[in-house]
C-alpha cells in the first residue's frame, strides 16, 4: 500500500509592501538606535541599501530588517549658499 499526499499549491508571487511605519528622522548621536523594517511579499522580502551608505556604526540584517547601532558621528548637513548677484564691472570716467 502506497501513501500519496496532496499538498496546497504555493501561493503566487507577490510585489513587496512595507507593513511598518515610517522609521524616525532624527537620532541621538552617542546612543543606541534600533529600528525594524518590515515587508510581505512572495518570496518573502529582504532588505539592503540601494544606494548610498549608512551612517557609521549603523548595520542592517538584510534577513530581519533590523537598522541598528550607535550614531556615532552626526550626519552631514548640505548648506545651501545663498545665490550669488554677478555685477558688471565698473569703469572710472576718463581724466
Amino acid at each position: 500500500m502506497s501513501l500519496i499526499e496532496i499538498l496546497p499549491a504555493p501561493p503566487p508571487p507577490a510585489a513587496p509592501v512595507f507593513t511598518a511605519a515610517t522609521p524616525p528622522a532624527t537620532a541621538t548621536v552617542g546612543a543606541a538606535y534600533s529600528y525594524t523594517f518590515a515587508a510581505t511579499g512572495n518570496p518573502t522580502p529582504t532588505f539592503r541599501v540601494s544606494s548610498g551608505a549608512l551612517p557609521a556604526g549603523l548595520g542592517l540584517n538584510s534577513t530581519t530588517g533590523v537598522l541598528s547601532g550607535p550614531r556615532r558621528r552626526p550626519a552631514r548637513q548640505r548648506s545651501r549658499s545663498p545665490p550669488r548677484t554677478a555685477s558688471a564691472p565698473t569703469r572710472s570716467p576718463p581724466c
